[in-house]
């Protein structure tokens, strides 16, 4: 299957005012993936964190998985 785009005879290249929008949606998507990855790695830092510091804090893994679990739930939500 192939694509065809077709253009007016008198239609030139497009001009900058058209290409513009498109930097400003690479910028916007490019933002929210920074911002969706940032997220994925604290959540994931987060039980990692817990789990680091467990005996210190006097938790036990069931309160561990617990607090993840809150997390993680809480996360789903908002």
């Amino acid at each position: 299957m192939r694509i065809v785009y077709h253009r007016m005879p008198n239609e030139g290249p497009m001009s900058a005012t058209a290409l513009a929008p498109l930097g400003r949606d690479v910028r916007v998507i490019s933002l929210i993936g920074v911002a969706h990855g940032a997220s994925h790695y604290y959540q994931l830092a987060f039980v990692t964190m817990l789990l680091i510091v467990r005996e210190k804090a006097g938790l036990s893994f069931t309160d561990v998985g617990a607090l993840g679990a809150i997390y993680y739930a809480v996360s789903g939500v908002c």
